[in-house]
């Protein structure tokens, strides 16, 4: 199977104002047992509940890329430094 969004909920998405928590899994599987790649979140989306779900799909993606990019940016220095350290 192709690595995709399997599942996206919206946690207490007011329908006139925003989406507010969404959880998501993607996988190469159905679900995180049947999936040998997988990744899951929740973030908070600060798109309007009323506009299409795909685009409250992709900015709820693109979110979470962000996050871990924030992430990355973040522990990539201590990892140099800790290589410094040890050579």
């Amino acid at each position: 199977m192709a690595f995709e969004l399997r599942n996206m909920t919206f946690q207490g998405s007011n329908p006139l104002g925003q989406a507010g928590l969404v959880s998501f899994f993607a996988g190469d599987g159905a679900d995180a047992t049947q999936s040998t790649l997988w990744i899951a979140g929740q973030i908070a989306s600060d798109e309007q509940s009323m506009k299409s779900l795909a685009l409250n799909q992709l900015n709820a993606l693109h979110r979470a890329r962000d996050l871990i990019d924030g992430e990355i940016a973040r522990l990539t220095p201590l990892y140099r430094q800790a290589e410094r350290v040890q050579h």
